[in-house]
């Protein structure tokens, strides 16, 4: 289900539907935190941890960036980062990987978050 336009985190996870995408994002943010999401649409852990990632994104959001890459549509840069579980949570800092949490694990999410983001 979509957000509702107009709702806060609207558009503050980035969907990243190609590599070319991913690594777009990756160099237009070379200076702050990138949370990458590894998930899939059929996982029920992701869907549960879903509120949590939108409000970590919406209380970041001039210092963090946050995408979402959908294992269905990103089989391959899933597998290049290791993913072997959902959700996959890889924070990148200047394109370099800095933190890896795997699992809906809220609380440490938001710990290395607070901890990279500066």
């Amino acid at each position: 289900m979509a957000t509702p336009p107009g709702s806060p985190s609207a558009s503050l996870v980035l969907p990243c539907p190609t590599k070319e995408r991913f690594q777009e994002i990756l160099k237009d943010n070379n200076d702050k935190l990138v949370v990458v999401e590894f998930a899939a649409s059929w996982c029920g852990y992701c869907k549960r941890i879903a509120p949590a990632v939108n409000e970590f994104a919406e209380k970041n959001k001039d210092v963090v960036v946050f995408v979402k890459v959908d294992w269905d549509e990103m089989k391959e840069l899933t597998r290049e980062y290791g993913v072997r579980g959902f959700p996959t949570f890889i924070l990148l800092k200047k394109g370099k990987k800095v933190a890896k949490i795997v699992g809906a694990k809220k609380d440490e999410l938001n710990k290395q978050i607070q901890k990279y983001k500066g």
